[in-house]
């Protein structure tokens, strides 16, 4: 079941973000966990947009689940070897990155909602107008 996969990959994904020490990635990490926690609650309760989150569930969130472990497995090796330090930069750096991508799935799935709510904004609009209120 791909819930029952994607609940797996986001405790990895918050757990590895509990360990992370340096402040901007933890605060990045915990943002990313974040968001995924938020489209995975969303996708529980409109289970008609599962299949179209096929690929987030199935890759994007593994890896960044993946990738995090990885992060936290090498920050505590404690090695500082030019390979590894740019192994953690290139990691942290992608983060936000992967909070964008996070962030562009959660609106296409909310894309219908999104436009339900323009559309009535925009009919109230008009019915203030033919009212002779100003929207």
């Amino acid at each position: 079941d791909l819930m029952a996969e994607a609940e797996r990959d986001l405790s990895s994904l918050k757990a590895s973000a509990e360990k992370i020490t340096d402040v901007q990635t933890h605060s990045d990490a915990q943002a990313l966990a974040k968001t995924g926690v938020r489209i995975y609650d969303y996708l529980r309760s409109h289970p008609e947009k599962i299949r179209s989150a096929h690929q987030f569930l199935t890759y994007t969130l593994d890896t960044a689940g993946k990738l995090l472990a990885r992060y936290v497995e090498f920050r505590a090796t404690g090695l500082a070897t030019p390979e590894v330090q740019e192994i953690l930069e290139r990691t942290a750096k992608s983060l936000p990155v992967l909070h964008a991508a996070f962030a562009r799935q959660f609106t296409r799935l909310m894309q219908g909602e999104l436009l339900d709510v323009e559309a009535d904004i925009e009919l109230l609009r008009k019915m203030l107008a033919m009212e002779g209120e100003q929207p």
